[in-house]
């Protein structure tokens, strides 16, 4: 059955999508369903929980949400278990430089690329690797 499960590599715009109350995006939602139920199974780069924690946190700031809501997103997020991959860091600084990206829009592609799995992002700059993937 294992064979059937598909993957994907996930940033922290797309994880911040599905887990913010006011993000409302459907895509992600499924996307995240699916997971759950085992059908897919998500990985990243090890700066994702960093990531996500400082995008609640400034949703915090933004008063999009309250203090106990950031705390419960935080433990949410933490309780996916989204599988992080470990990358080299030379490997990731010339990815940025030859893709003209951020070391951190580098991390999540480096790990779509190695893994050979389609990258899920709503950032601007990683939106033209996303494509070439069916659900």
């Amino acid at each position: 059955m294992a064979a059937n499960i598909k993957y994907f590599v996930v940033d922290s715009s797309f994880v911040l999508s599905a887990l913010l109350p006011d993000e409302d995006s459907l895509f992600a939602t499924n996307i995240f369903n699916k997971f759950s139920n085992g059908e897919y199974c998500l990985v990243s780069c090890p700066l994702l929980p960093y990531e996500i924690a400082n995008g609640i946190k400034v949703a915090l700031i933004r008063k999009r949400i309250d203090k106990v809501g950031a705390e419960n997103l935080v433990d949410k997020f933490l309780k996916l278990n989204i599988k992080l991959c470990e990358i080299e860091t030379m490997k990731l600084f010339e990815m940025a430089v030859a893709e003209n990206l951020t070391i951190y829009d580098a991390a999540y592609l480096l790990v779509s690329r190695d893994t050979n799995h389609p990258l899920l992002s709503l950032d601007k700059h990683l939106k033209g690797y996303s494509s070439g993937f069916s659900l």
